[in-house]
């Protein structure tokens, strides 16, 4: 048998120009699927993480001695405009309303807080103000359920507000695991490296550098020369994903989250105990669910087993009332649409 006559130069341009194509195309792709050089984080997952050189802490939001995650009292740094007040939270003090005003509290997390509203104040609960209800706004972003509950325990009996509006967030408000409120021990590290959960992959991680330091451990390439040579490109940084050896620390505690996740989603024990203490208080409960951006389809399904039968209803929300990763939040349209949907929830009445 002959051997092949070897390529000519010709041939070995053509060669090289498509293998250089084919990975142009494979990187783009794997760019546009989520992947950043780098990164070892799946889509959508932990997104605003971000390797710095050097870890600063912004002490804007924090947990307090009773547990609450809540904004420190006084101006916003990025936007002066909006007061803290003595509670914690944005908006009116956490007293009663003026006599004769119809009054709303509204439980949440970032959703309620407003975020990206442009200005903030554009926000819905804002929005329902400015339509003639006195609100309080109970949203603070990283919450979810347990804090909720806390926070309504804690000023519901206050304030004695007539309707109570909890804003459920399918994407990141459905809990599998039972939680108590914790004092100082942070829901959330704000840093220039992004927001940073300490209790990722199981108990307390620390403060912040700790934190920091799992989650480069756990989704970054290395520093020094495996990131040069892996983590500059999509395609180097998802091979090295399937190259590298588990990291001890975090194998062991991503074997203990297993391990303790039933699968049964807890988030409705927290959502029933706010719409306990409403019945008590005399005040109505209403629960408002927010699909995620891209599972707006499939809300009905995916809620059933986790609102477990609590009465629920949700905005006419479409995927051009969200921003797109890693924001995930309301845009102004989206904010007027839920704004519009609990205006007409209280026009109804009791």
């Amino acid at each position: 048998m002959n051997p092949a006559p070897p390529l000519g130069l010709t041939e070995r341009k053509l060669l090289a120009l498509s293998s250089a194509v084919a990975l142009l195309a494979g990187e783009a792709a794997l760019r546009v699927a989520g992947t950043r050089p780098g990164l070892l984080v799946p889509p959508g997952e932990y997104a605003a993480f971000e390797p710095v050189e050097r870890l600063t802490v912004d002490p804007t939001f924090f947990t307090d001695d009773r547990g609450l995650f809540r904004a420190r009292p006084g101006p916003l740094p990025w936007a002066p405009e909006i007061v803290i007040h003595h509670d914690g939270f944005r908006g009116h003090e956490f007293v009663p309303a003026p006599a004769g005003r119809p009054s709303v509290f509204f439980l949440g997390d970032s959703f309620a807080w407003g975020a990206s509203a442009r200005p903030l104040t554009e926000a819905f609960p804002d929005l329902v103000e400015r339509a003639g209800w006195h609100t309080w706004n109970g949203g603070m972003p990283g919450a979810e359920p347990d804090q909720y509950l806390a926070v309504a325990q804690r000023f519901l009996p206050v304030t004695r507000a007539d309707a109570v509006v909890v804003t459920f967030y399918m994407g990141n408000d459905v809990m599998y695991e039972r939680r108590e409120l914790r004092p100082w021990q942070n829901r959330y590290h704000v840093t220039n490296a992004g927001w940073l959960n300490p209790f990722l992959d199981g108990d307390y991680l620390g403060g912040a550098q700790a934190t920091y330091d799992y989650y480069v451990r756990r989704y970054s390439v290395p520093p020094g020369p495996t990131r040069q040579v892996f983590g500059s490109t999509a395609l180097g940084t998802r091979l090295y994903a399937l190259l590298r050896r588990p990291d001890p620390q975090v194998a062991a505690r991503m074997r203990a989250a297993r391990e303790r996740w039933t699968g049964r989603p807890v988030s409705h024990e927290y959502l029933a105990g706010i719409e306990a203490l409403c019945r008590r208080l005399g005040s109505r409960f209403l629960l408002v669910v927010v699909p995620r951006h891209d599972e707006i389809a499939g809300l009905r399904a995916s809620a059933a087993p986790v609102l477990q039968g609590l009465p629920w209803t949700t905005p006419p929300l479409g995927r051009e009332d969200f921003n797109e990763w890693p924001d995930g939040h309301l845009t102004n349209a989206g904010h007027r649409k839920v704004a519009d949907h609990v205006l007409a929830l209280l026009a109804e009445g009791p």
